[in-house]
């Protein structure tokens, strides 16, 4: 892999070129920006800790995408980060980072406790006992999904946070 796979400007991912299994952000890259990784067939990212910002949609039709590791210097997932990545594992967050966390492979948001992505490739998911809400689109395209397991302390869950979900058959609350 090469930096002349990425397209960086002003600190800014704004492509990759690459067609590797494993990618590694270069260091110094602040932003992952829309549609960075589009369609991009790798398996595994490392995100530096220079990487502050994931943008909307950066990771979108990742189909390969199995693992991503998201520092503690990342503040900022914006939405549909991961959306349509069928493959994706687990979602592994820094014990440090400051606003978000993650649980059996699930992205929450540490200061409000909304389950914020639950990785596509999943079958059953049991969501963390503090979980207060269901984010926007959390469960979406998650086609394997067969049983989810709500604590009795969620108050809201987001529109269509169950979106193309076909194969959900059992919701215990």
């Amino acid at each position: 892999m090469q930096n002349s796979d990425f397209e960086i400007e002003n600190d800014i991912l704004w492509t990759y070129h690459g067609s590797e299994s494993i990618v590694a952000i270069p260091h110094g890259v602040t932003k992952i920006a829309q549609y960075a990784f589009y369609r991009k067939s790798m398996v595994c990212v490392s995100i530096p800790r220079s990487v502050t910002a994931v943008g909307k949609e950066a990771f979108y039709d990742c189909f390969c995408l199995k693992k991503i590791v998201i520092p503690a210097s990342v503040t900022e997932i914006e939405e549909n980060a991961f959306y349509n990545c069928r493959n994706l594992e687990e979602i592994r967050v820094s014990r440090f980072n400051p606003r978000y966390m993650s649980r059996d492979g699930i992205l929450y948001d540490k200061l409000s406790r909304e389950l914020i992505r639950c990785p596509q490739s999943k079958t059953s998911a049991a969501l963390w006992r503090g979980t207060k809400s269901i984010g926007y689109f959390a469960f979406s395209g998650c086609s394997s999904l067969k049983e989810v397991v709500i604590p009795e302390g969620v108050t809201s869950i987001g529109a269509e946070s169950f979106f193309r979900c076909a194969n959900l058959t059992h919701i215990v609350i």
